[in-house]
């Protein structure tokens, strides 16, 4: 008897069901957090008495632009990525359903910091500063959420696909790269006491390093 099938015994099978279903729920909660994002970029409101300033006006508003950009390709990354995770998963139990439930409302949620750092980046000082920690935060708890998702279908292997190479896969949490988002998060909000604009500009070059793909190969097909 393998570790995958040792590892599920009969009712736990009846509780199975095929992660496509969790993921189509996914791409739509997803969906729906990145289309959110548009509703904060507003057509200036000009004065009938004062003609002419709305190029000017357009300019006045890039900390809008700047921040539906970032989230924009936040948002895409995460659902790449997540693609990738649901890849080696043929199934899910009800733990694995939570804590994707937990993934999500943390993606959901980005468009309420993302309206706040546009609003307050280039205000007082505090406030600045403030947004910024709050974007970090939420950062910070969607890398926990894919990380515990990661993790509890590693130590359940029933889920994942027959093609996985459990020991390779198991490998990855020995290593660095495991651990890289959780950690640049966490000092994102550091940076974000420090400078607003630079902790931004980091959710940025976390986002360009996300494109790539992060997770090892350890399948065997």
């Amino acid at each position: 008897m393998t570790e995958r099938s040792a590892a599920a015994g009969p009712r736990d099978r009846r509780s199975l069901s095929e992660s496509t279903r969790v993921e189509a729920f996914s791409d739509g909660v997803i969906a729906i957090a990145i289309t959110l994002l548009v509703l904060e970029l507003r057509v200036p409101a000009l004065d009938p008495k004062d003609p002419g300033r709305l190029a000017s006006d357009l300019l006045h508003d890039w900390p809008h632009y700047s921040a539906y950009v970032i989230s924009f390709l936040v948002i895409g990354v995460m659902w790449v990525n997540h693609h990738s995770v649901f890849r080696d998963i043929v199934r899910v139990d009800r733990m694995l359903m939570f804590l994707n439930l937990i993934l999500l409302l943390s993606i959901a949620v980005i468009p309420f910091p993302t309206a706040v750092v546009a609003q307050y980046i280039t205000g007082a000082p505090a406030d600045a500063r403030a947004a910024a920690v709050l974007y970090s935060v939420v950062s910070f708890l969607v890398g926990v959420s894919f990380s515990g998702v990661r993790l509890w279908t590693l130590a359940h292997p029933y889920l994942l696909s027959p093609t996985v190479n459990l020991a390779a896969a198991r490998a990855v949490r020995r290593q660095l790269g495991f651990y890289v988002g959780g950690i640049a998060y966490a000092l994102l909000i550091v940076v974000a006491l420090i400078s607003p604009i630079a902790c931004m500009l980091g959710h940025v070059v976390m986002a360009l390093y996300y494109v790539g793909e992060r997770l090892p190969k350890h399948t065997t097909d």
